[in-house]
């Protein structure tokens, strides 16, 4: 758990795992009478199980609705009064701004606060942890859409891309201690990618317990946990979407925009949008989901992350096509200016 003190609020990140404690009166001491929130950053119950005594309190706390269904797999109820986290909502403190992302994948409401001042990642266990004392993965177990490794990564690169350059320190709900962010991050979108470009036969034996990983025996894994700070890896539950062919993959991950929105919000089994611009030219990066894949923007080529500034003409349509590795498949993605 982390607690933020500002100048004038404070903002408490996730509401442990002990039912019986107090945790409110120790909250309310440092906080010297300054006036708090609680983010339940995903709804596990390590992470939840003192927000009902702050909701009765009248303390603001607030978790993804998209997390209500799976805490009944744990026979807990958080009391109605909450209020629904959305991505993108913003505390702030006063003296500091934390901004929350909607990163889903160890659960489909998990949030990730980002500190704007110091850049400092506070992840929950949205993006795992690599624990000193035993050897740790992301835990991506349940039989959710979000839970496939062909959705995480996408998920992972969308927040990567969001926050590119802002980032500093990782904190997750489990370490020991702050990771270099764009290390772990490196490794961990690494780790991912090698099992979208090649399948199944790139992971690793577990490291947990299978029956701490509910069956699981496999993991995607990127450096060593004996001696490097930053490794990390995630056991695998589900491995892929339905019909998801490591040789036939078309996905686009991501498509940004800098001076522009899309709608609807991008995904990528969504393939048709428009795209409002706010300025004379627009800045687009296509990210696709296999580094093996070819991508083409109007007929030309183009490299996936690569920014491509654009000049904007209204009702002109730009066509993003994606060539799978073995070159049988494509799929094509068309954004009209409006």
């Amino acid at each position: 758990m982390f607690l933020f003190v500002g100048t004038k609020r404070a903002l408490l990140i996730d509401a442990g795992y002990d039912p019986d404690g107090d945790m409110k009166s120790l909250v309310d001491t440092l906080c010297h009478g300054i006036p708090y929130d609680v983010v339940i950053a995903h709804g596990h119950l390590d992470h939840i199980q003192q927000a009902n005594n702050f909701i009765r309190a009248g303390v603001p706390v607030y978790m993804s609705k998209l997390d209500e269904e799976l805490l009944t797999l744990f026979n807990y109820s958080i009391l109605p009064d909450y209020h629904d986290m959305q991505d993108g909502m913003a505390f702030d403190l006063g003296d500091s701004i934390i901004d929350f992302y909607h990163v889903p994948g160890h659960t489909p409401g998990c949030m990730i606060g980002v500190e704007r001042q110091s850049g400092y990642c506070f992840s929950s266990d949205a993006l795992g942890s690599n624990r000193l004392e035993k050897p740790d993965t992301a835990w991506i177990q349940f039989d959710t859409p979000c839970c496939t490794l062909d959705r995480v990564l996408a998920q992972v690169q969308k927040f990567r891309w969001r926050t590119q350059g802002r980032l500093t320190k990782l904190f997750s709900g489990h370490n020991t201690y702050a990771v270099e962010a764009n290390l772990y991050l490196d490794n961990l979108e690494s780790a991912i990618q090698d099992v979208i470009d090649h399948g199944e036969s790139v992971l690793k034996p577990t490291l947990r317990s299978t029956e701490e990983c509910l069956g699981s025996s496999k993991i995607a894994v990127r450096g060593n946990y004996v001696y490097d700070p930053d490794w990390a890896a995630v056991n695998v539950g589900q491995l892929f979407s339905d019909g998801f062919e490591p040789n036939k993959n078309t996905d686009l991950n991501w498509i940004g925009v800098k001076n522009g929105t899309l709608s609807p919000a991008f995904d990528q089994h969504t393939t048709e949008y428009t795209l409002e611009c706010r300025d004379a030219a627009v800045t687009l990066t296509a990210i696709t989901s296999s580094t093996r894949s070819t991508v083409y923007l109007n007929g030309e080529l183009i490299h996936s992350k690569q920014d491509i500034l654009l000049d904007v003409v209204s009702g002109k349509q730009l066509l993003f096509e994606v060539v799978s590795p073995d070159r049988t498949s494509h799929k094509r993605y068309i954004l009209t200016i409006m």
